[in-house]
């Protein structure tokens, strides 16, 4: 069970979390609601388990920027993590 993974080994579930995000670019809705699912389990490790708040608004500025011109991207995040942008200054 992942909850097990992350209580136990954070930072690697992070990494694989993170190779299996890959880059943010133009792609289909599926391929994008699969990222917004990691994203959320990105976060959930990197605040909940790790304590890593700088490093979660840093991936949130990189998402942010990254997603400028993908709006479909944009709207399957914030089906999984609503407003994920807001606290973000613009």
């Amino acid at each position: 069970d992942a909850r097990v993974l992350a209580t136990r080994y954070p930072a690697e579930l992070l990494g694989y979390y993170l190779r299996k995000l890959g880059p943010v670019q133009a792609g289909s809705r599926r391929q994008y609601a699969e990222q917004a699912h990691y994203i959320a389990d990105i976060k959930r490790v990197m605040l909940d388990h790790l304590g890593d708040k700088l490093a979660w608004a840093g991936l949130k500025a990189k998402l942010k920027s990254e997603s400028k011109r993908l709006p479909a991207f944009r709207d399957e995040l914030n089906k999984v993590l609503p407003n994920v942008f807001e606290e973000i200054r613009r």
